[in-house]
């Protein structure tokens, strides 16, 4: 089973963790620019994803071979695909930033703090927009759980405001073996470049 990072057991994550102070947290400040909404990589299919959040639209990369699956498509996560050797897998989820929490950067911070209480740790995060949307790049050491190895997921996270909350759209890549095939790089490039999250006017 694929675990998604970032994504609480419980469907949401509690703001109360926004006063808790986090250790293992790099903090980049290097900005690096969003790719705006362009139409991905020429040859290379995107596939919109279904969410029931109101004019929201959500779309990931298909890299030659990857298969989408129903067996990652479990509990916050709305969409699952595999790598052609099965030895790697993208995962986009849909959470809810629980209780009161009154800007984007609050929003991204509850987020990465659930992150580490996960067990998660050396997270990196780069400030990185999406569509226009506040998002942030992250890398993150996940610690073995069942079959899954020690390995390094990358994420791509952004966040939108609805009428009553914020909501952390994710989309997170990792290897599910000890060694990956070569094209495993590329794919991994190629998903989060392309990763497209936007929130249709007027706001909701």
């Amino acid at each position: 089973m694929v675990s998604t990072v970032g994504v609480a057991a419980c469907g949401s994550i509690d703001a109360g963790a926004i006063d808790t102070p986090t250790t293992g947290i790099a903090s980049a400040s290097q900005t690096v620019p969003g790719l705006g909404c362009t139409p991905g990589i020429p040859g290379v299919a995107m596939v919109p994803v279904a969410t029931t959040v109101a004019r929201l639209s959500v779309a990931v990369a298909r890299p030659p071979g990857w298969k989408r699956t129903q067996r990652l498509a479990w509990g916050l996560a709305v969409f699952g695909q595999i790598a052609p050797r099965g030895d790697a897998a993208a995962v986009v989820t849909v959470n809810q930033i629980s209780a009161h929490v009154h800007t984007a950067d609050d929003a991204l911070r509850v987020h990465n703090h659930s992150i580490t209480a996960a067990g998660g740790t050396n997270l990196i995060v780069v400030a990185d927009p999406v569509c226009g949307l506040p998002g942030e790049l992250l890398t993150v050491t996940q610690p073995a759980r069942g079959s899954l190895p020690k390995r390094t997921a990358t994420m791509r996270v952004v966040v939108v405001k609805t009428a009553r909350k914020y909501i952390a759209v994710s989309l997170v890549v990792e290897p599910l073996t000890r060694s990956t095939s070569p094209a495993f790089r590329r794919d991994l490039t190629t998903l989060t470049a392309t990763f497209m999250v936007t929130l249709d006017s007027p706001p909701i």
